[in-house]
């Protein structure tokens, strides 16, 4: 985490290999960065949004280029940069701390310039039952919830009623969080739209 353009510098300065560089709060890859020291004091980055292609540049421009993300509380989060990114990012629809279903989307901000492969399928949602995901169905409920709960002092109706948190596969095959979304804003699985609602009415009563 950078929370002023003087920490930033001085982290990518000595920074080895690629990293991912976000914005506090975004959407839509604004704000988000791939960023790779190619020699002393120059930068490749790459934005994460549409159209945007890689260039180089020095590492004080792409700093000053920066400094509206640290205004008033500001910040900056930095990420290892995932080279399984192609292979896609599984979201995790949550109610709570209840899986209620997943998709598989394909972020294409970060990745290389198409080089004429078959596109990628389009996002679809999957039932939280859904044979692929058991097994990160499996962590979340038993063993990320229960430490994120228990970290962070919160009980499970403070939790939203409709989040998610996207996961890309490290190089070691675990799952890797790439960030979590808690403003409760759709699209979000219509199937668990039942879930959503009775859990909005228990957190009432609660």
């Amino acid at each position: 985490m950078h929370t002023t353009p003087t920490e930033l510098l001085e982290r990518l300065s000595a920074a080895e290999g690629p990293l991912v560089l976000k914005q506090y709060r975004g959407m839509g890859g604004n704000g988000v960065w791939k960023v790779e020291v190619v020699e002393p004091g120059i930068l490749e980055v790459q934005h994460a949004v549409r159209d945007a292609v890689p260039e180089r540049l020095p590492l004080a421009e792409f700093v000053r280029r920066c400094e509206g993300y640290f205004a008033g509380d500001g910040r900056m989060v930095e990420q290892p940069f995932q080279p399984r990114l192609d292979e896609g990012m599984i979201r995790v629809y949550m109610t709570h701390d209840e899986v209620v279903g997943f998709a598989l989307q394909y972020p294409q901000g970060l990745l290389p310039p198409s080089t004429g492969d078959p596109p990628k399928p389009p996002k679809r949602f999957e039932e939280a039952s859904a044979p692929a995901y058991q097994d990160v169905k499996a962590q979340m409920e038993s063993e990320w919830m229960p430490e994120l709960k228990r970290i962070l002092g919160i009980e499970t109706y403070s939790l939203p009623v409709i989040w998610d948190a996207d996961f890309l596969r490290g190089e070691d095959d675990r799952y890797v969080l790439c960030e979590i979304n808690v403003s409760s804003t759709f699209a979000f699985p219509e199937h668990a739209t039942p879930t959503v609602a009775r859990a909005a009415l228990a957190r009432i009563g609660a």
